[in-house]
């Protein structure tokens, strides 16, 4: 966000597996995460 001003976060982060936990192991586990962001008016 440092490198991109113009942007702020809009709302909660939305965490996603990446992986089925059913059938991956814990140390093989990948999450996603995602920020919903918006551009700040002028």
């Amino acid at each position: 966000m440092a490198q991109h001003p113009e942007y702020r976060i809009c709302g909660p982060a939305i965490d996603r597996y990446l992986n089925d936990p059913d059938i991956t192991p814990p140390e093989a586990m990948e999450t996603g995460v995602l920020f919903p962001v918006e551009r700040i008016p002028e």
